[in-house]
């Protein structure tokens, strides 16, 4: 994140413009700004509130249209069943593939795709076997540069990204929407705020809507986490670098986001057995080193969804017990990188 000298620039410009939220200069500049990253048309990205919200308001505006149920994998993190749960649409939990990639049922056109720990999209092909496509693409801001010059799918398709604290490009608190479709994306304006047609300056809530705006105060923390990208994305990428060959000598695997060298800010570890996880989770308290199952053992276990149907999930139960979260991040000593490697390789 960005530190409150870099941020003070952009508090400025907010006190000259005394514009404080409703689509202000900055979050204008902002959709903008990814709209150019994103290498597509500048009134195809929206700011929201979180990417939480996001995804509900993308969900919710097919949702109105349509008594389709959306497939989403179990191995998310709770946010998008979360989003699908929230928006009162009839969902389904799928399998995953060995690469952490949902494989849908065939029995719905209306689907959740997740982006695990910053991976990329798949083939345009892929989304056009689908009527509508929400792309739960959190942490995947570096596989996103420029996919607007070789992402063309016919079908709808939303893709959503977190700005949150925790991701490369944060904002504290925020998410970016874009659509391929335009009457969608004005749709998914509308409903995050309050169902007002804004073209029209309407006071009138024409349709469905509720609070889902980013406000200036997190344009401008964005703003200048964007302005310092190539600096944060080329750390990312060596720690990146670093993490790969550690768990290559001491025989781990790591998430497909990292094999492709993406900036991403989870060490993700994958063992050929779940034996070696249960044992790490053990030592780490040894070692000293925080370890975290960031999607626990899928949603389909959490008390909050058990109301959402699924399918059969081998691979998610067997996938589920055979990884695992490290540190990492910017403030790791030579020291910390070899206690870790130390921590891996006493397995």
């Amino acid at each position: 994140m960005p530190i409150a000298e870099q941020v003070l620039p952009f508090l400025q410009k907010i006190d000259e413009a005394r514009v404080y939220s409703n689509g202000g200069p900055l979050v204008q500049e902002l959709e903008a700004m990814f709209a150019n990253y994103f290498k597509v048309e500048r009134n195809q990205v929206c700011a929201v509130t979180n990417a939480t919200l996001g995804l509900m308001a993308a969900i919710k505006v097919h949702s109105e249209s349509s008594l389709e149920v959306v497939e989403l994998p179990s191995f998310t993190f709770t946010a998008s069943a979360s989003a699908c749960l929230m928006s009162g649409v009839s969902s389904r939990f799928v399998d995953i593939d060995d690469e952490f990639r949902m494989t849908p049922s065939g029995q719905s056109r209306f689907i959740m795709d997740v982006l695990p720990f910053g991976a990329g999209l798949r083939n345009s092909s892929w989304y056009n076997q689908y009527a509508y496509t929400v792309i739960d693409a959190a942490a995947s801001v570096d596989a996103l540069n420029e996919f607007g010059t070789y992402f063309k799918p016919v079908s709808p398709v939303v893709i959503v990204v977190s700005l949150h604290a925790t991701k490369m490009l944060g904002a504290g608190e925020g998410g970016i929407v874009y659509s391929n479709n335009l009457e969608i994306l004005s749709r998914i304006r509308r409903y995050c705020n309050f169902g007002f047609d804004q073209l029209k300056g309407a006071r009138s809530s024409n349709s469905p809507g509720s609070n889902f705006k980013m406000s200036e105060y997190s344009a401008a923390v964005a703003l200048a986490s964007f302005s310092r990208w190539q600096d944060i994305r080329q750390d990312a990428i060596q720690r990146n670098q670093l993490a790969q060959e550690i768990c290559r000598r001491t025989g781990f695997l790591v998430h497909s986001a990292m094999e492709e060298g993406l900036a991403t800010p989870y060490w993700i570890i994958r063992s050929h057995t779940p034996d070696a996880i249960t044992s790490l989770s053990a030592a780490s308290k040894h070692y000293k080193i925080g370890t975290r199952k960031w999607w626990e053992n899928g949603c389909h276990k959490m008390p909050a969804y058990s109301s959402i149907s699924r399918s059969t999930l081998p691979m998610t139960e067997k996938v589920s017990k055979r990884y695992l979260g490290l540190p990492f991040h910017r403030h790791l000593t030579d020291g910390d990188w070899n206690r870790i490697e130390s921590f891996l390789g006493s397995i």
